[in-house]
């Protein structure tokens, strides 16, 4: 870090009380004395005197004797008071890590605009801590121009400070902000529910301003994929809990899920005694290795995917989400396609959040088996065109599966592929009709604004030859304001 600039420091307040100084200079925690605390957040609000106070905390804040607490406490005394002068100050005061929250929280309150010219120099700081609250903030203030910015921030190899930047992205808002996000979205590397929560944000910003097409350009987007966040509760929680609490260390490391720097090199006590481990033990190494993000561990798991409803081999298969390979992807699609939900759904959630090159091998297993639950993770995976497929089995009424395709359809609708179920809907017998009426509510049900929802109707189901029955229906369902009780 750099070293603290005395510049402020030395600066001209002779009309500043030397033992006022020595006060915050003295403070060390909350259980110390601060009448001087309480006596200058009283001149911040004092239009007379906080430009004293101002003065006072930055010669006090830019002194290296300061103690954390006294510097977080001088920062809340900024907040009200702070002019010009504090922001010449503030950026060289992010020297320290305990530094950085207060001077921050100062920053993202300032009014003025000059405090965004220097928010995005601060994105550029090789400090870390820096460039994450840098970005925080300016999602927080909403500063549009920073959406190139933050885009070029989100390619980070850093995961901290690549998400921190997608977040920001999803408080800002707006057509660059959603362009970004669209395009991170299919980037290798970045976390993809986080990109799906700021694409959703983005959207109900647009929805709320009765920007109904760039709402809609959101939600027919093939990269907002709402249906692929849901994660399955694993089992064995509290017996992973209760490693906290033991005599071993290795197993308590292992159950802390931080895990930040693990490597397979590094790990070579763990590994040692692996084979030795309770079973709720192995199940917290196992996540810890599979988070860690080093393939080399996939040796050790792999042998441990079984179609077997135990904390070990779940625990195992969803680290093949993160160090998983094509190796594994036939073993998985084997398991995703097993009759005990607790093996199937994190089998299906780490084919499709997998970063491998798999989807030929889920293609052959698809044509070879036809089974439901491959094409829904082909699907996730952004093959689009077997959402067709998907389409075209629900059409079939001899299809052994339908029942299932209708509750894999329920999930993917969304607003990608009513235009096509249209279409379908005007051939369909009666039957079919009927479950076609009942998806395209649940479709559109999704938002809770009306206006919304006639746009989506009017721009996907246009095709549609309804009855004037089934027309009534999905009007008063979910094109209608529900009339007031008189």
């Amino acid at each position: 870090m750099k070293k603290i600039s005395f510049a402020f420091l030395f600066c001209a307040c002779s009309f500043l009380g030397a033992a006022e100084i020595e006060n915050i200079l003295a403070f060390k925690n909350s259980g110390d004395s601060s009448a001087w605390y309480h006596e200058l957040i009283l001149d911040a609000y004092n239009p007379e005197k906080m430009a004293a106070a101002e003065e006072l905390v930055l010669c006090a804040m830019s002194n290296p004797e300061i103690s954390d607490e006294a510097f977080r406490l001088c920062a809340k005394i900024l907040k009200p008071s702070a002019s010009l002068k504090s922001l010449k100050v503030l950026p060289t005061l992010l020297t320290k890590d305990a530094h950085v929250m207060p001077v921050f929280d100062v920053l993202i309150s300032f009014e003025n605009p000059k405090v965004d010219e220097i928010l995005l120099k601060l994105l550029n700081s090789k400090d870390k801590k820096v460039a994450i609250h840098s970005a925080y903030a300016l999602g927080i203030r909403g500063k549009t121009e920073a959406s190139q910015p933050l885009f070029n921030l989100a390619k980070s190899k850093d995961k901290n400070i690549s998400d921190s930047a997608v977040i920001a992205l999803g408080h800002i808002g707006g057509s660059d902000a959603a362009k970004a996000l669209k395009a991170l979205a299919k980037a290798r590397n970045t976390d993809k529910f986080l990109v799906n929560n700021a694409l959703a944000e983005v959207r109900e910003k647009f929805i709320a301003q009765k920007n109904m097409k760039a709402a809609l350009g959101i939600s027919l987007s093939e990269e907002f994929r709402p249906g692929l966040l849901s994660l399955a509760k694993l089992r064995g929680i509290k017996e992973m809990d209760k490693l906290f609490a033991g005599e071993n260390e290795v197993s308590r490391n292992a159950a802390r899920i931080a895990n930040i720097g693990r490597t397979y090199e590094n790990s070579s006590e763990l590994l040692s005694k692996f084979d030795k481990l309770s079973d709720g033990a192995k199940a917290a190494a196992i996540r810890s290795f599979g988070l860690s993000g080093d393939k080399k561990f996939l040796k050790i798991v792999a042998p441990l995917l079984k179609d077997k409803n135990d904390i070990v081999s779940i625990e195992a298969i969803y680290a093949c989400a993160y160090i998983g390979d094509s190796s594994v992807a036939d073993k998985l699609a084997e398991l995703a396609m097993s009759k005990d939900a607790s093996v199937y759904r994190p089998a299906r959630y780490s084919l499709v959040f997998m970063n491998e090159p798999i989807d030929k091998i889920l293609e052959a297993k698809y044509a070879d088996k036809k089974d439901f639950r491959i094409l829904e993770v082909l699907i996730n995976r952004g093959n689009d065109k077997y959402r067709k497929e998907l389409i075209s089995r629900f059409f079939d009424e001899n299809d052994s599966d339908r029942s299932d395709i209708i509750k894999v359809l329920e999930r993917q609708i969304g607003y990608i592929g009513l235009s096509e179920m249209a279409e379908g809907f005007n051939k369909a017998s009666d039957g079919v009709r009927k479950d076609c009426l009942r998806i395209f509510i649940k479709a559109l049900s999704r938002d809770s604004d009306i206006d919304f929802r006639n746009k989506v109707f009017e721009e996907t189901l246009s095709k549609a030859k309804f009855t004037e029955k089934e027309l009534d229906i999905i009007k008063t369902r979910v094109l209608s304001k529900p009339k007031k009780k008189k």
